[in-house]
């Protein structure tokens, strides 16, 4: 009885030596190109690690957001209280001290 790996790898064309002499031949034309230019190095390595740090980020905001049950017995009894305002710019109100919600204006602003 023989072993069918070789056969069927000489048979695909596959051989695990020769992938790795490959890749260590590529990897070395990296390293030197890279070497050679140090601007387009650094360039290259911030981008990289400017997208991961977006992934990651955008990741745990919807892990936390979304996939996560809210730390809450019953989160869907949670409600969006919010003051709106004609002359507000939006709708997050502004922390200078003042009692919630604030009082109505009587006078008028203009710009």
């Amino acid at each position: 009885m023989t072993n069918a790996t070789p056969l069927l790898q000489s048979a695909s064309g596959f051989s695990a030596t020769r992938w790795l002499d490959t890749f260590s031949r590529d990897l070395k034309y990296a390293l030197r190109t890279f070497r050679r230019d140090i601007g387009f190095t650094t360039f290259a390595l911030l981008i990289v690690g400017l997208g991961i740090g977006a992934c990651c980020t955008i990741f745990s905001v919807v892990n936390t957001l979304l996939l996560r049950p809210l730390p809450f017995r019953d989160p869907a009894g949670l409600v969006w209280i919010a003051n709106k305002s004609r002359l507000a710019r939006s709708f997050w109100p502004d922390h200078t001290g003042r009692p919630f919600p604030r009082p109505p204006r009587t006078e008028q602003i203009v710009l």
